[in-house]
């Protein structure tokens, strides 16, 4: 599970603000799961709070695939409270959520 900071937590929620209004977004089990047999996703995110056969059904379309991402408060981050997965169509935007998701060497001592 990722741990996410006010900063990164802004960010991400921006991002998928732009992803919704772009309408480059995907939301619930069933959708993302039906939109991935007709097409690619770029960047999956799902909350820890999400049933188990709910995972397992997103996992087995992201099968050695990077882009599947278990978060706290997804719901939270997407403005929608009751948003437990949640696809990203478009890869640009998916690069810079993943950018945020990555922890930064932090700045100091050596």
């Amino acid at each position: 599970m990722q741990e996410l900071d006010n900063l990164q937590k802004s960010k991400i929620k921006s991002y998928i603000g732009f992803a919704i209004k772009s309408k480059a977004i995907v939301i619930g089990t069933d959708n993302i799961t039906s939109y991935t047999k007709k097409k690619k996703l770029a960047l999956c995110l799902i909350d820890k709070t999400l049933s188990e056969n709910a995972k397992k059904k997103i996992s087995r379309h992201f099968v050695g695939n990077k882009n599947l991402i278990i978060i706290d408060n997804l719901g939270e981050l997407s403005s929608r409270g009751s948003c437990r997965a949640l696809a990203i169509i478009d890869a640009n935007l998916a690069s810079v959520i993943l950018k945020c998701l990555t922890p930064t060497p932090s700045k100091g001592a050596i």
